[in-house]
């Protein structure tokens, strides 16, 4: 029972890490086994426990000792439910945890690349690098702080290619012309 107790202390403290640390995929998968496991072990103990309860409430007479032994198990089962508890609570946050890792990520020369994740998943890169005049981003952030960023760069994010939005420059500059001066007409 008192490796269950420790079990149970290791994932309230693993739960605080989740919800104050940044952690890797493999630390949540390793918690997620841990969770599991000591789920396991602790309904497996309550059964026992359930068990024993039984047993001795067939008994017809029961001594004082029974009763003793009763009221422990009694108390016994109701810390495993509060541990078992404390698991759901944790496994239901454990599956909320969501990890989004870059590894060996590079920007050529006067690329532009973004690398975000939404708010509150937890993002790891590692051996990040950029060419010369490259604009990296990288981290969390809402989709209205990254449409604001774009502006504030002048990235259009809408998937335009560089000759769509040529064109569609021309076209301004085409059309503000036509309401200054008229149509115009080609000299031959």
């Amino acid at each position: 029972m008192l490796a269950g107790y420790k079990s149970t202390i290791s994932i309230a403290l693993g739960d605080a890490n989740l919800r104050t640390a940044a952690v890797t995929a493999i630390a949540i998968k390793e918690y997620k086994e841990m969770l599991t496991n000591t789920t396991s072990d602790l309904e497996e103990h309550l059964q026992h426990i359930d068990n024993r309860l039984q047993e001795l409430s067939r008994g017809t007479s029961m001594q004082d000792e029974d009763v003793a032994e009763q009221k422990r198990a009694q108390e016994e089962k109701e810390s495993i439910k509060q541990c078992l508890a404390i698991c759901a609570q944790a496994s239901e946050h454990a599956d909320q945890v969501r990890a989004n890792v870059f590894e060996d990520v590079s920007a050529d020369q006067n690329a532009h690349q973004v690398i975000i994740s939404t708010l509150g998943d937890l993002i790891s890169a590692k051996r990040v690098s950029a060419g010369v005049g490259a604009t990296q981003w990288l981290g969390q952030m809402s989709d209205a702080s990254l449409q604001q960023l774009s502006r504030d760069r002048g990235v259009d994010l809408s998937g335009r290619t560089a000759v769509e939005r040529s064109m569609r420059e021309q076209n301004k500059t085409v059309a503000k012309f036509e309401d200054q001066y008229g149509a115009g007409h080609k000299l031959s």
